[in-house]
């Protein structure tokens, strides 16, 4: 199984982790991405955008009130609202969105953190870009102190994927001729994820992304990897259960077909052990 040493400009596609972390020790960043401070805010960033990045945050501003203002942003809903837009310098197209928690704590906790875990989204979307399985790469992160440095608030910034749609909404309307398409995708990720041995513990039609692939057939992109684990001999079996539940659960809230029949293609691929 694949460890840091072994990380040397070979192809890595389809090879299995070995460290639950992935290829990155926590407080180590990949090659290319450097640290750097502005002000009170810590800033990691790849080296392409870092220099157009910096002076976003001067003055105490963040990734995340910039993206908002950036003319031609546009609103993307989950936990809280994302922005989409494009870098003013280079013009790459980006998402960022402001870190917060969920769950039943979340009205207390909000969005501070002792320890947030854009650091270990960068290390885990990096691993997974490196073995094969789709995520949009991670450009940047910004850090900023609450509570005199007890706690901190964090951006991440992405790369988007252009044409995209999340699972859920694809299959909301999808088609009889578009569905077996949109089925292979699925399944060719869940057999990346199964190789590679990376569990997803929260894996769900929301957090799967549809987006035209170079030959215009459809690539399944899986998001918030920030907490998958590798080294997990049945993160196969785990994922697609997951998945199936989610996909029974949007079948019961919305009705469409398309999440009832999702459901039972997964149920019936796992069954067979073609992909499980």
């Amino acid at each position: 199984m694949l460890k840091l040493s072994d990380v040397v400009g070979a192809s890595l596609v389809g090879q299995r982790v070995a460290s639950p972390l992935g290829l990155v020790p926590p407080g180590m960043y990949p090659a290319g991405w450097q640290e750097t401070r502005v002000g009170d805010t810590v800033l990691v960033a790849h080296g392409s955008v870092v220099h157009e990045l910096a002076p976003l945050l001067e003055g105490g501003g963040t990734l995340h009130d910039w993206a908002r203002r950036a003319p031609g942003a546009r609103p993307m809903q989950g936990r809280r609202v994302a922005w989409a837009t494009t870098l003013p310098a280079s013009g790459t197209a980006v998402v960022v969105r402001h870190s917060a928690h969920g769950g039943l704590l979340a009205p207390i906790t909000s969005d501070r953190f002792r320890a947030p875990r854009a650091g270990d989204e960068l290390r885990l979307a990096w691993t997974l870009r490196q073995v094969g399985v789709p995520t949009p790469r991670v450009l940047a992160f910004a850090l900023y102190p609450a509570l005199g440095r007890l706690l901190w608030r964090a951006d991440v910034m992405t790369q988007r994927v252009p044409d995209a749609r999340d699972l859920a909404a694809v299959l909301r309307s999808v088609g009889d001729e578009e569905f077996d398409a949109i089925h292979a995708a699925v399944e060719r990720l869940l057999t990346g994820m199964r190789t590679s041995m990376a569990l997803h513990p929260d894996l769900n039609l929301k957090n799967v992304l549809l987006a035209p692939g170079d030959d215009g057939a459809p690539v399944a992109w899986v998001l918030d990897v920030d907490t998958v684990r590798f080294a997990e001999e049945d993160a196969g079996t785990r994922n697609r259960a997951r998945l199936v539940r989610s996909a029974r659960k949007w079948a019961r809230r919305d009705g469409a077909l398309g999440y009832a029949r999702m459901a039972r293609a997964l149920e019936r691929a796992g069954a067979r052990g073609l992909h499980a």
